[in-house]
Protein backbone atom coordinates (compact mmCIF):
# COMPACT_ATOMS: atom_id res chain seq x y z
CA UNK A 1 0.00 0.00 0.00
CA UNK A 2 0.92 3.73 -0.95
CA UNK A 3 1.60 6.27 1.88
CA UNK A 4 -1.05 9.02 1.71
CA UNK A 5 0.18 11.82 0.50
CA UNK A 6 -0.25 15.37 2.45
CA UNK A 7 -3.74 16.09 0.89
CA UNK A 8 -5.10 17.44 4.52
CA UNK A 9 -2.29 19.65 5.56
CA UNK A 10 -2.96 20.95 1.75
CA UNK A 11 -6.32 21.74 2.38
CA UNK A 12 -5.52 23.01 6.01
CA UNK A 13 -3.53 25.65 4.77
CA UNK A 14 -5.61 26.23 1.77
CA UNK A 15 -8.94 27.12 4.22
CA UNK A 16 -7.07 29.22 6.01
CA UNK A 17 -5.63 31.08 3.05
CA UNK A 18 -9.15 31.74 2.00
CA UNK A 19 -10.08 33.08 5.21
CA UNK A 20 -7.38 35.43 5.31
CA UNK A 21 -9.53 37.73 2.62
CA UNK A 22 -12.35 38.38 5.08
CA UNK A 23 -9.64 38.90 8.12
CA UNK A 24 -7.11 41.30 6.21
CA UNK A 25 -10.25 43.11 5.12
CA UNK A 26 -11.75 43.48 8.26
CA UNK A 27 -8.42 44.71 9.45
CA UNK A 28 -8.32 47.41 7.20
CA UNK A 29 -11.60 48.27 8.02
CA UNK A 30 -11.09 48.52 11.46
CA UNK A 31 -7.94 50.59 10.89
CA UNK A 32 -9.72 53.14 8.81
CA UNK A 33 -10.61 57.06 9.88
CA UNK A 34 -14.12 57.04 9.70
CA UNK A 35 -14.11 59.62 7.18
CA UNK A 36 -12.09 57.43 5.02
CA UNK A 37 -12.99 55.96 1.41
CA UNK A 38 -12.48 52.57 3.00
CA UNK A 39 -15.74 53.49 5.48
CA UNK A 40 -17.42 55.72 2.90
CA UNK A 41 -17.46 52.86 0.19
CA UNK A 42 -17.50 49.42 2.49
CA UNK A 43 -20.57 49.51 4.75
CA UNK A 44 -21.60 46.68 6.95
CA UNK A 45 -23.65 45.01 4.90
CA UNK A 46 -21.13 44.13 2.29
CA UNK A 47 -18.13 43.07 5.04
CA UNK A 48 -20.96 40.12 5.90
CA UNK A 49 -21.10 39.44 2.23
CA UNK A 50 -17.69 39.21 1.92
CA UNK A 51 -17.79 36.59 5.14
CA UNK A 52 -20.63 34.73 3.29
CA UNK A 53 -18.39 34.89 0.02
CA UNK A 54 -15.03 33.30 1.84
CA UNK A 55 -17.05 30.85 3.94
CA UNK A 56 -18.53 29.70 0.67
CA UNK A 57 -15.34 28.83 -0.71
CA UNK A 58 -14.00 27.76 2.36
CA UNK A 59 -16.67 25.07 2.62
CA UNK A 60 -16.30 24.07 -0.97
CA UNK A 61 -13.00 23.24 -0.27
CA UNK A 62 -13.92 21.42 2.49
CA UNK A 63 -16.11 19.14 0.50
CA UNK A 64 -13.24 18.62 -2.21
CA UNK A 65 -11.12 17.73 0.46
CA UNK A 66 -13.93 14.54 1.64
CA UNK A 67 -14.03 13.63 -1.74
CA UNK A 68 -10.13 13.57 -2.05
CA UNK A 69 -9.67 11.73 0.85
CA UNK A 70 -12.31 8.83 0.07
CA UNK A 71 -10.80 8.73 -3.37
CA UNK A 72 -7.36 8.06 -2.28
CA UNK A 73 -8.52 5.37 0.89
CA UNK A 74 -10.26 3.57 -2.02
CA UNK A 75 -7.05 3.67 -3.68
CA UNK A 76 -5.13 1.91 -1.54
CA UNK A 77 -3.52 4.92 0.38
CA UNK A 78 -2.73 4.08 4.23
CA UNK A 79 -1.94 6.63 7.08
CA UNK A 80 -0.17 5.67 10.08
CA UNK A 81 -3.89 5.08 11.84
CA UNK A 82 -5.67 3.28 9.02
CA UNK A 83 -4.86 0.77 6.32
CA UNK A 84 -7.68 0.61 3.93
CA UNK A 85 -10.50 -2.48 4.12
CA UNK A 86 -13.24 -2.34 1.38
CA UNK A 87 -16.15 -4.17 1.64
CA UNK A 88 -17.49 -7.28 1.00
CA UNK A 89 -16.94 -8.06 -3.13
CA UNK A 90 -15.66 -4.70 -3.27
CA UNK A 91 -11.78 -4.37 -4.37
CA UNK A 92 -9.23 -1.57 -3.75
CA UNK A 93 -9.14 0.80 -6.66
CA UNK A 94 -5.13 0.99 -8.49
CA UNK A 95 -5.64 4.60 -9.30
CA UNK A 96 -7.13 7.25 -7.28
CA UNK A 97 -8.69 8.58 -10.93
CA UNK A 98 -10.14 4.92 -10.83
CA UNK A 99 -11.23 4.95 -7.75
CA UNK A 100 -13.01 7.82 -8.54
CA UNK A 101 -15.26 6.70 -11.25
CA UNK A 102 -16.56 3.99 -9.03
CA UNK A 103 -17.58 6.49 -6.60
CA UNK A 104 -18.85 8.59 -9.74
CA UNK A 105 -20.73 5.45 -10.88
CA UNK A 106 -21.83 7.51 -14.14
CA UNK A 107 -22.42 10.52 -12.80
CA UNK A 108 -21.47 13.62 -14.02
CA UNK A 109 -20.40 14.61 -10.17
CA UNK A 110 -21.02 14.29 -6.83
CA UNK A 111 -22.25 17.24 -4.17
CA UNK A 112 -20.57 16.80 -0.65
CA UNK A 113 -22.63 19.12 1.76
CA UNK A 114 -24.58 16.70 2.92
CA UNK A 115 -22.59 14.82 5.87
CA UNK A 116 -24.73 12.29 6.39
CA UNK A 117 -24.71 10.98 2.64
CA UNK A 118 -21.26 11.63 2.87
CA UNK A 119 -20.82 8.23 5.99
CA UNK A 120 -23.33 6.14 3.45
CA UNK A 121 -20.85 6.68 0.61
CA UNK A 122 -17.69 5.98 2.55
CA UNK A 123 -19.64 2.77 4.24
CA UNK A 124 -20.18 1.13 1.11
CA UNK A 125 -16.75 1.21 -0.21
CA UNK A 126 -14.53 0.91 2.71
CA UNK A 127 -14.69 -0.43 6.62
CA UNK A 128 -14.37 2.37 8.86
CA UNK A 129 -12.42 4.63 7.37
CA UNK A 130 -11.59 7.69 8.80
CA UNK A 131 -14.19 9.70 6.43
CA UNK A 132 -16.90 7.79 8.19
CA UNK A 133 -15.89 7.34 11.36
CA UNK A 134 -14.60 10.79 11.98
CA UNK A 135 -17.40 12.62 10.11
CA UNK A 136 -20.13 10.50 12.19
CA UNK A 137 -18.36 11.21 15.56
CA UNK A 138 -18.93 14.67 14.32
CA UNK A 139 -22.03 14.82 12.53
CA UNK A 140 -24.48 17.58 14.48
CA UNK A 141 -22.30 19.90 14.43
CA UNK A 142 -21.28 19.30 10.63
CA UNK A 143 -24.46 19.51 9.57
CA UNK A 144 -24.96 22.77 11.36
CA UNK A 145 -21.94 24.04 9.32
CA UNK A 146 -23.48 23.02 6.25
CA UNK A 147 -26.49 24.55 7.06
CA UNK A 148 -24.93 27.94 7.10
CA UNK A 149 -23.23 27.27 3.65
CA UNK A 150 -26.75 25.75 2.23
CA UNK A 151 -28.40 29.37 3.36
CA UNK A 152 -25.61 31.17 1.92
CA UNK A 153 -25.94 29.62 -1.34
CA UNK A 154 -29.94 29.42 -1.53
CA UNK A 155 -31.01 32.39 0.77
CA UNK A 156 -34.87 30.44 0.31
CA UNK A 157 -37.28 30.29 3.35
CA UNK A 158 -36.76 26.69 4.02
CA UNK A 159 -32.83 27.39 4.38
CA UNK A 160 -33.44 30.22 6.48
CA UNK A 161 -35.10 28.05 9.25
CA UNK A 162 -32.33 25.32 9.42
CA UNK A 163 -29.59 28.44 9.42
CA UNK A 164 -31.31 29.85 12.37
CA UNK A 165 -31.56 26.91 14.02
CA UNK A 166 -27.65 25.72 12.82
CA UNK A 167 -26.62 29.24 14.43
CA UNK A 168 -28.62 29.07 17.78
CA UNK A 169 -26.93 25.55 18.08
CA UNK A 170 -23.19 26.96 16.92
CA UNK A 171 -23.40 30.48 18.54
CA UNK A 172 -26.72 30.88 20.82
CA UNK A 173 -28.28 33.19 18.73
CA UNK A 174 -30.18 33.04 15.30
CA UNK A 175 -27.85 35.97 14.02
CA UNK A 176 -31.46 37.47 12.27
CA UNK A 177 -31.28 34.50 9.73
CA UNK A 178 -27.82 36.19 8.35
CA UNK A 179 -24.96 34.23 7.75
CA UNK A 180 -22.70 36.89 7.33
CA UNK A 181 -23.75 38.12 10.68
CA UNK A 182 -23.09 35.46 12.22
CA UNK A 183 -19.64 34.56 10.88
CA UNK A 184 -18.85 37.92 11.50
CA UNK A 185 -19.56 38.13 15.17
CA UNK A 186 -17.60 37.23 18.13
CA UNK A 187 -17.60 34.39 21.07
CA UNK A 188 -17.65 36.51 23.89
CA UNK A 189 -17.95 33.63 26.39
CA UNK A 190 -14.60 34.69 27.46
CA UNK A 191 -14.11 38.10 28.19
CA UNK A 192 -10.27 38.24 27.87
CA UNK A 193 -10.73 35.78 24.03
CA UNK A 194 -13.10 36.94 21.74
CA UNK A 195 -12.66 35.66 18.52
CA UNK A 196 -15.05 35.71 15.63
CA UNK A 197 -17.14 32.91 14.88
CA UNK A 198 -15.75 32.06 11.30
CA UNK A 199 -12.48 31.17 12.76
CA UNK A 200 -13.77 29.01 15.15
CA UNK A 201 -15.74 27.40 12.36
CA UNK A 202 -12.63 26.97 10.12
CA UNK A 203 -10.96 25.67 13.31
CA UNK A 204 -13.22 23.04 13.79
CA UNK A 205 -13.47 21.87 10.03
CA UNK A 206 -9.76 22.22 10.10
CA UNK A 207 -9.67 19.67 12.89
CA UNK A 208 -11.79 17.17 11.00
CA UNK A 209 -10.17 17.47 7.75
CA UNK A 210 -6.83 16.44 10.29
CA UNK A 211 -8.75 13.53 11.44
CA UNK A 212 -9.78 12.01 8.28
CA UNK A 213 -5.89 12.78 6.75
CA UNK A 214 -3.63 12.57 10.01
Amino acid sequence: MKAMPGIGAKCVGRINDILKIAATTEGLWLAAPPASEVKKNLKVGQLEALYEATYLRIFATFESFIEDALAHYMAGYKTSLYKPVPVANVSLHPTVTSARIALYNGRRFLLWHDMARDVARAQAHLVGSPVETTIAANLATLEAYAAVRHHIAHDSADSKSQFEAASLAITGSTHGGRPGKMLRSEDISDPLNTPKWIRLVVDDLARTVVGICP
